[in-house]
């Protein structure tokens, strides 16, 4: 596209300037694409890029609007419309005040928009009223004015979407800007005139081509609304016709998105797409996986015989295919081969350490680290490390933001929210029709969950999104709702018999069970009592025997987890013990995770006290476990950790022992009646096992054998039911979505005292020192990072400063800082949206970084009887 500049565009045949609005009116503040004539025109640009990018995906694009070449046409045309639109009801003199600053307006501006002060409707609300000279009144224009209108946020996302509405809510607002454009009528149509000639100079695409000769200027129109407006006529909804979706429009949501998305990365500066071109980035990602995997079979003096991932999709390729298969056995590399050929790679992953070591991987083995994207709520530690810069950080994070990326790895809540309804949901969803999305360790989701992923999936679908499951333990209710939605289920141990496929783990017998029968934990009036303690102790020393170096123990929540950590650490006996539970800081957990994989490479004794957090994705090799009670999916899940990269089975003693008593600690976790139930049976179907070494075929049939008859009927009736009031639940906000699918798991909160005693560097031990004063809370960003950078001597960035808040921060339940008076105080010290508790000293501090907030407090937070 040629580049013209405003000053150039604006010379007169005889080489003079000539004055008009567009050389002054802005769209922001600042000076990067300033002018509201840049910024749409970089926001078309995005479009463009757009354009192109669902072009080269060759017709892998199944969403009819997008894939079709002629219904493409017609919606970009549109959504050229759109943006040229967008933006228009910024044209008041109290908003291009705003932009300029105090006192900076050009006095020509000010004559300009005189008549168009005091107005407090939203520029997007006014941006309505320009497109009554710009657009005619047909379905198709009412969808782009709708657009037009829910761009930014307003109540309008869910009133009714009628223009009668809109001057009842702002009548004099909407009755004095019309008055404006009618009296400055010849000014602003020859500024409207410049506006579309600047847009036409500047693209030769045919669609915006196309968009700019539709767009006729018509300002009688506007004097006719004016007129209807004063007199209140009955007619005003026909003269201004809105767009009023039904709540799940798939077509007008997608359209909405990706206007949103061509504003948003114009007004950030970044990418609307990362790559344009698809198939540069996936081109070779099999061969270099197979030499990744090469790599590390030689290190394990292993033979290789092919990529099994590739020959189970020369046979298995749906677009919604659920693929069980043995933990450790090349899962993510399915999900990267599968998703090659359908469109930009969407990872999703319940677990952010899981994440964050994902992403790591990808982008150092198998693409280029400025391809790849992150997206959960503390992404942006990630993007710290190495960045160098302010700029670049906030380019990435607000890139993943708008999923940009061509491969994304993220938490299932920044993905599969959309079902909820929430505003914004659209930038989402109209991702859907050119990704493939990937669904890793869904056995974690609760029935809640899976309710909210099953009723996104649909919408998914609708909008031609691809959708692969992973998983090592598929539950068998999951399993029945996935195959209604037409999904193909494929168990690789059934396909490996058929074809021979060579699986790691596969046929790898991993684990010998031994459940021994009653409670490691009594709870007593006076507290807690670790019980089993010599029991894990001989059991330790029993694997020891066998030549054993490394036990987790995992128990099933936090209080047992600190108590066993600290009778367990006293006993000497040369064994590195650590502890790992979700309510350490953020910091200490990813020091333990590294401490442990260290140790255990360098062949050291270690003892990993843990709970469920170990579940899910931790890549973490054991010797032996040591474990209570669980569902059995979630057992088998946590028997995944235990002689996971081996190359011969096991032979010997039992290398998991599981203790089957149900306390009241167990019973808060896993839920009372139906919990009890699969409890039981998880107890009985595991004694079974006794005397023999298991396989992944045993361990998947253990699932089938726990989750069947009346177990299996109540937790298919509970996701039915919940699914069927979903369809008359909707939220506003994304936030509102995200607390409904963590169910309200916990709040974040930075702690000072800890940033001084362990901060690892002068600039945290600081930043904790001004956050201990009240005082401070309220600086800005710039402030803050301004007196640190004086004090310290060297500069100091917003996000390297971020990515501190988060590290010596802990997460506490909403439900408990609801009760409890010093957290609640904590609620009104908030920095940047971190509430601070100032009250904590370095004893706490000490206490916090040992064993956790449960140990700080004084109660087991996930025993509501310990609480109530």
């Amino acid at each position: 596209m040629p580049q013209v500049s405003i000053d150039e565009f604006l010379k007169e045949d005889n080489g003079t300037k000539r004055t008009s609005p567009l050389s002054y009116l802005r769209a922001k503040s600042g000076e990067n694409n300033a002018l509201l004539i840049d910024h749409v025109k970089s926001a078309l640009g995005r479009c463009v890029e757009l354009y192109e990018f669902i072009e080269n995906l060759n017709g892998t694009v199944t969403y009819k609007p997008l894939g079709n070449p002629e219904e493409r046409f017609e919606l970009f045309k549109g959504l050229a419309k759109a943006i040229i639109i967008h933006d228009l009801g910024k044209i008041t003199l109290d908003f291009q005040r705003r932009l300029y600053g105090k006192g900076k307006l050009p006095e020509e501006l000010r004559e300009y928009l005189t008549g168009s002060e005091s107005i407090r409707a939203r520029h997007e609300i006014l941006s309505v009223l320009w497109s009554a000279g710009l657009l005619g009144n047909s379905e198709q224009d009412a969808k782009i004015r709708t657009a037009v209108l829910l761009h930014h946020y307003n109540e309008f996302f869910s009133e009714d979407k009628e223009f009668s509405h809109i001057v009842e809510l702002y009548p004099d607002d909407i009755e004095k800007y019309l008055s404006f454009l009618v009296s400055k009528k010849g000014i602003l149509e020859e500024f409207l005139r410049d506006y579309i000639k600047a847009i036409e100079s500047e693209f030769k695409e045919d669609f915006i081509k196309k968009a700019v000769a539709e767009m006729t200027i018509d300002f009688s129109h506007i004097e006719t609304i004016k007129e209807k407006v004063a007199n209140w006529d009955d007619d005003l909804s026909e003269e201004v016709s809105l767009y009023n979706p039904e709540s799940f429009d798939v077509d007008f949501l997608v359209f909405l998105g990706m206007l949103r998305r061509c504003d948003y990365s114009s007004s950030g500066n970044f990418e609307i797409e990362k790559s344009l071109n698809l198939l540069e980035v996936f081109d070779d990602v099999n061969e270099r996986i197979r030499r990744k995997i090469l790599e590390k079979l030689r290190t394990h003096e292993v033979n290789f015989g092919g990529l099994w991932q590739e020959e189970l999709l020369s046979k298995k390729d749906s677009d919604y295919l659920v693929v069980v298969a043995p933990t450790g056995s090349g899962k993510t590399e399915l999900g990267i081969l599968w998703a090659r050929k359908k469109g930009k790679l969407l990872y999703t992953l319940p677990l952010r350490v899981a994440l964050n070591d994902l992403y790591k991987r990808l982008s150092e083995e198998y693409f280029d680290k400025d391809l790849v994207g992150l997206l959960h709520s503390t992404a942006f530690m990630e993007y710290v490390e190495g960045s160098g810069s302010d700029i670049e950080v906030e380019k990435k994070v607000n890139a993943a933001g708008l999923l940009a990326m061509p491969v994304m790895l993220s938490t299932p809540d920044q993905v599969f929210l959309t079902g909820l309804n929430y505003y914004g949901a659209d930038k989402v969803i109209s991702v859907y029709p050119e990704s493939a999305i990937v669904v890793d360790e869904v056995q974690a989701y609760t029935p809640e969950m899976t309710a909210v992923f099953l009723k996104t999936l649909r919408l998914i679908k609708e909008a031609g999104g691809k959708v692969l499951v992973i998983t090592a333990t598929l539950p068998p209710h999951i399993e029945y709702f996935l195959r209604r939605e037409g999904f193909e289920i494929v168990d690789v141990l059934e396909e490996s018999k058929r074809h021979g496929l060579n699986v790691k783990n596969l046929r790898l017998k991993r684990h010998h069970v031994k459940l021994v029968e009653g409670n490691l934990f009594k709870y007593t009036n006076d507290g807690l009592k670790f019980e089993g303690l010599e029991k894990v102790l001989s059991a330790i020393e029993e694997f020891e025997k066998q030549g054993f170096k490394s036990t987790m123990v995992v128990l099933n929540n936090v209080k047992k987890a600190i108590e066993a950590y600290k009778l367990i650490s006293k006993q000497g006996n040369g064994w590195e013990v650590y502890l790992l539970h979700s309510r350490l800081p953020e910091r200490k957990k990813a020091e333990v995770i590294l401490r442990v994989k260290s140790s255990l490479e360098k062949g050291k004794k270690v003892v990993l006290v843990a709970t469920q957090v170990v579940e899910a994705s931790v890549d973490l090799d054991f010797d032996a476990m040591i474990t209570e009670i669980s569902p059995i999916d979630s057992q088998v899940q946590r028997w995944g950790r235990v002689y996971r990269n081996r190359k011969t089975d096991y032979t010997g003693a039992p290398n998991i022992i599981v203790f089957s008593g149900v306390d009241r600690g167990t019973r808060a976790v896993y839920g009372r009646k139906i919990g009890d139930k699969v409890l039981q049976k998880t107890a009985e179907v595991i004694g079974a096992l006794e005397g023999r070494t298991l396989g992944y075929e045993d361990e998947r049939d253990t699932i089938e054998k726990v989750y069947r008859d009346e177990i299996l009927q109540v937790y298919r009736k509970q996701v039915g039911e919940l699914l069927e009031k979903l369809d008359y639940f909707t939220l506003e906000k994304k936030s509102e979505a995200q607390r409904v699918f963590r169910q309200m798991a916990g709040m974040y909160f930075v702690v000072p005292a800890l940033m001084g005693k362990y901060g690892y560097n002068k600039t945290v031990k600081k930043f904790g020192e001004l956050l201990s004063d009240p005082k401070n809370l309220k600086l800005s960003w710039s402030d803050i990072t301004q007196k640190l950078s004086q004090e310290l001597g060297h500069e100091v960035g917003k996000w390297e400063l971020r990515k501190m808040l988060q590290e010596f921060s802990v997460n506490v339940p909403i439900w408990f800082v609801l009760k409890d008076g010093n957290l609640r105080h904590a609620l009104h010290n908030t920095f940047k949206g971190y509430p601070v508790i100032v009250t904590w000293d370095k004893n706490k501090a000490e206490m916090l970084w040992d064993h956790g907030v449960d140990e700080v407090i004084g109660k087991d937070l996930d025993d509501v009887e310990d609480i109530l």
